[in-house]
């Protein structure tokens, strides 16, 4: 069996390794119509990561990434400074801090970090409650990562139903853990073990369902950075918290669809926004949110009911409305039913231009949102009233099968789109005056989605996808340097030129 991590001689030899093993292609980038990959940083070392024409490897780096902090990241965000970069991995349990240019590993904190062999230093700072790979900690599997807009702090949401909070060095980028909060009390939860600090309404019941923070599938910060609210998938429902000068959390409510109450017996804490029709209120299986530029107005995705719920939101107090919702699905849900069905609604949602909606991007003058509509592997365009902050359905653009993610560009004139399953990243030019989108081009590490089968150009890689960092691309974002990508299944972050970046 294969060691974990590397040996000390291992280690002393990385710097050989990455001549040897790791790419070419920055000085040959692949390139289509302004979009060019100039390379990737993986945590994988040979022969399972980089072979001559891949990426390089993290100073952490070990023979499947695990332990390396970069074991198949899930999600990427950037500092507003766009000098940083942060991933998280739920094999790691970890939240992994990059410069943006040049793209290099800086630091990264675990709770899954293994024990390093003799003379040998631990590849990440352990977290408070670090242990086995399924320890409790409120960072086991964590998922999701965000930046404050001031810079100050980075936070997290992860599968043990917890937030990290982070402070983080304007100057540097470095981040200083500052704790975790938790809705959970029950007898396996972070909260009984004092790992994480419980919020008041904290449940002992599965997940922490009915505190407002059940479930937590993903976060966002107001422009002002004075509130975050959460995504809480458990409870159907969207969380305000206050934020501290110090970037600690105060609970302050939350808004549900009561599909939690309904099934679990006990009575939510947060407010049902549709007492008639909890089942049409467009929040069950709540998975992103957005909050409009101006800070009127928060939107949030829920893929099983391919709708997107409208909030309009008070920018001094933080607090929330619920305003209804749009859905790609025509059937009828009872009473009341809060959803307007957009034009293309179907029975279930299918082929509607919302099914599965996911990942949610707005544009800097608050006026287009857009929206992946992973069932119908298409990106939705919907305009936004800015007095009102309602939304029109407005069409969808073609994307490529199972996109993941998606980022607009800082002029506003292209949105990048991540597909996993094509191993792609895809250019749509944007019309800022209409919001309208068209292809421009692509990149892939698939020959399959390649060109002249597909629409695609193949990024040459004597691997494949797999030595290019492209496998499994599902979250972008955009800083200093340009695009960059994490590649869940080949444990990288890749990176891209693109026009005005």
């Amino acid at each position: 069996m294969l060691p974990r991590r590397l040996s000390i001689l291992s280690l002393l030899a990385l710097p050989l390794l990455a001549a040897l093993f790791s790419g070419a292609l920055a000085a040959a980038p692949a390139s289509a119509d302004g979009l060019r990959f100039l390379g990737c940083i993986t945590g994988k070392l040979p022969p399972f990561g980089p072979r001559p024409g891949g990426c390089t490897t993290t100073p952490t780096a070990a023979l499947d990434a695990q332990g390396a902090g970069l074991s198949h990241p899930r999600s990427l965000a950037a500092s507003a400074d766009g000098r940083s970069l942060y991933a998280v991995s739920p094999d790691d349990d970890s939240v992994i801090t990059f410069r943006a240019k040049p793209l290099s590993f800086q630091s990264c904190f675990s709770a899954n970090a293994g024990q390093p062999q003799r003379g040998e230093k631990p590849a990440c700072k352990r977290l408070p409650g670090a242990g086995a790979e399924d320890s409790l900690s409120g960072f086991n599997g964590v998922k999701f990562v965000t930046v404050s807009p001031d810079g100050r702090s980075v936070y997290t949401v992860s599968g043990d139903y917890s937030l990290g909070i982070f402070a983080r060095s304007i100057r540097s980028g470095k981040l200083t853990y500052k704790g975790c909060i938790t809705g959970a009390t029950g007898p396996n939860s972070t909260g009984k073990r004092r790992i994480c600090r419980p919020i008041p309404t904290a449940t002992p019941v599965h997940e922490g369902t009915d505190s407002g923070l059940g479930g937590p599938a993903s976060l966002t910060v107001s422009p002002d950075s004075r509130f975050v609210y959460v995504a809480a998938r458990g409870d159907a429902a969207v969380s305000t918290f206050a934020r501290e000068a110090d970037g600690s959390l105060s609970f302050r409510g939350c808004l549900t669809g009561g599909i939690s109450a309904t099934i679990v017996g006990f009575d939510s804490v947060c407010t049902q926004v549709a007492p008639t029709n909890s089942h049409g209120s467009g929040l069950r299986s709540v998975s992103r949110i957005v909050i409009s530029p101006d800070g009127t107005s928060l939107y949030a995705s829920a893929p099983r009911e391919s709708s997107i719920t409208e909030f309009q939101r008070d920018p001094v107090s933080g607090q929330l409305v619920y305003r209804g919702c749009l859905s790609g699905e025509s059937r009828g849900l009872g009473p009341g039913n809060p959803c307007r069905p957009i034009p293309s609604a179907q029975e279930a949602g299918f082929d509607s231009g919302l099914w599965l909606v996911d990942g949610l991007a707005l544009s800097s003058d608050g006026r287009y949102l857009y929206g992946v509509a992973k069932g119908d592997n298409a990106i939705a365009r919907l305009s936004r009233d800015p007095a009102t902050g309602t939304l029109t359905f407005l069409g969808t653009e073609p994307a490529l099968d199972r996109p993941r993610s998606l980022a607009i560009a800082p002029d506003g004139r292209s949105l990048y789109v991540a597909s996993a399953r094509d191993a792609a990243i895809l250019r749509l030019r944007r019309d800022p005056g209409s919001g309208d989108l068209s292809f421009t081009s692509c990149l892939t590490g698939r020959p399959e989605a390649a060109r002249p089968a597909g629409r695609c150009t193949l990024v040459q890689g004597r691997g494949g996808a797999q030595q290019i960092g492209f496998g499994g691309l599902n979250s972008l974002a955009i800083a200093a340097g340009g695009l960059f990508a994490a590649a869940e299944r080949e444990s990288a972050i890749s990176r891209f030129a693109i026009p005005g970046g």
